[in-house]
């Protein structure tokens, strides 16, 4: 604690801008829990305390992509030149830096996202200051789950951190860093939830059937969805159930290139909110849409079938072949292409839909009129036009007369199947065994 007087001298500022910043400070520091004397003291509880450093930490660290498990790396692209690093000791940042990355792999860090190596860096480093400075946190945290594992991991890590530092780590700062391994976020769906599990699996059921019929059916059957879904969202529960910020950095552009897939999961999150009783920040809804846009994404690249379409000109040449260029390569996965003169698009039932740069009459379906060099509002339009034959049948499928017969066979051949499953019989047998034996038995 100093005087103001203390402050402006060191700053080069007069008292009152000091006690302005302190005042501006002070509005920041109350949705967190936390308050400011007039003499610099910020009060509050540890948890209270360690959010407002993770927020602060992620304001001053710009997130790039980049090797960040290198420490050379990771000092000059994330932390130089950040309002972060005057804050922190330099020497043990870079000693941390350094045994982190020569202990990446039995560490397992590989696995963390960027945002959460860099929070497990700056939660390490000013443990490691309290620590040396005699203040480390003596808080015991309470209603911890279950994570054994992740307490063995902080024990492997601390102890790498004790040898090199000198220093010895209390059982609750343990805890700590094992709570925060636990809440990071994974670069990868490898580990599936070894408690709660089935909470976990209800969470993920709950989200899915937050979403439209059709959208909720392909996100219940795309395996790699599923998988990605089920392990982000135990240390979602975690961090919620904690109060460990997470942070998106892609958020910003999530919701302006994305808002109608932003706001759909939104709600379809909000079955899950209910059952946990707690509100999802927007980065966490963020996170979600990035896994259900990719499996959109995925689905209409694997199962979005290809429209059969033409390029209709005066002659059925000349302008065309530019068009029919730009179309292939913007839309070659989604269509099948061809040019035709305006007398020829005339008579064919089999094209779905038609592209001209001229008004043509009498054509026997949906046409869109484009300029020959596609702007952008161009491709837009076809791009939805696209989408919207794609989730129709394809023309030429099945006929109403023939679906009464598809739907028979479709009935014998689940019968079939259903004679087949309870025909089977299981016979035990040991490692050893003689085929003629187990073939008689059989029959």
């Amino acid at each position: 604690a100093q005087k103001l007087v203390v402050y402006a001298g060191r700053f080069q500022v007069s008292e009152a801008t000091i006690s302005h910043d302190l005042e501006d400070l002070r509005r920041r520091l109350e949705p967190l829990g936390l308050t400011i004397t007039r003499n610099g003291v910020v009060q509050g509880s540890e948890e209270d305390r360690r959010k407002a450093m993770s927020g602060l930490v992620h304001e001053g660290v710009e997130y790039k992509t980049v090797d960040y498990l290198d420490p050379d790396t990771a000092m000059e692209q994330l932390f130089r030149g950040s309002a972060i690093l005057s804050l922190l000791d330099q020497d043990i940042l870079k000693r941390l830096l350094a045994l982190l990355s020569a202990n990446r792999d039995c560490l397992g860090l590989g696995r963390f996202e960027q945002n959460s190596y860099i929070g497990l860096v700056i939660h390490l480093v000013i443990a490691l200051e309290r620590i040396r400075a005699g203040e480390p946190c003596r808080d015991a945290m309470h209603g911890l789950p279950e994570m054994e594992d992740s307490r063995q991991e902080a024990r492997t890590l601390i102890s790498l951190l004790e040898a090199e530092f000198a220093l010895e780590f209390p059982d609750t700062e343990v805890d700590a860093v094992a709570l925060h391994l636990r809440g990071s976020k994974l670069n990868s769906a490898g580990n599936h939830p070894d408690a709660h599990q089935e909470e976990i699996l209800e969470l993920a059921r709950c989200f899915i059937e937050g979403f439209p019929g059709e959208q909720a059916a392909l996100l219940g059957t795309d395996g790699q969805f599923i998988q990605g879904l089920v392990s982000h969202l135990e240390p979602t529960v975690i961090r919620l159930r904690n109060g460990l910020p997470i942070y998106n950095p892609l958020l910003k552009t999530l919701r302006e290139q994305y808002p109608d897939l932003f706001e759909r999961t939104r709600q379809a999150a909000g079955a899950m909110e209910r059952r946990l009783g707690m509100r999802l920040s927007d980065e966490e809804i963020g996170f979600l849409t990035m896994h259900a846009g990719a499996c959109f994404e995925r689905a209409g690249q694997q199962h979005g079938r290809r429209v059969k379409a033409a390029v209709v000109c005066a002659s059925g040449i000349g302008v065309s072949a530019l068009l029919c260029a730009r179309l292939e390569k913007t839309f070659g996965a989604q269509m099948d292409l061809e040019a035709l003169s305006a007398r020829e698009a005339v008579s064919r039932q089999d094209v779905e839909l038609f592209l001209t740069t001229f008004d043509v009459q009498g054509l026997p379906t949906r046409t869109l009129k484009v300029s020959p060099l596609l702007p952008a509002a161009d491709l837009r339009q076809i791009q939805t036009e696209l989408a919207g034959l794609q989730a129709k049948p394809a023309r030429g499928g099945v006929q109403a007369e023939n679906l009464e017969d598809l739907l028979v066979q479709v009935e014998e051949t689940a019968r079939a199947v259903r004679m087949l499953q309870t025909g089977i019989v299981r016979i035990p047998t040991g490692t050893v065994y003689d085929p003629a034996v187990l073939i008689h038995e059989a029959a």
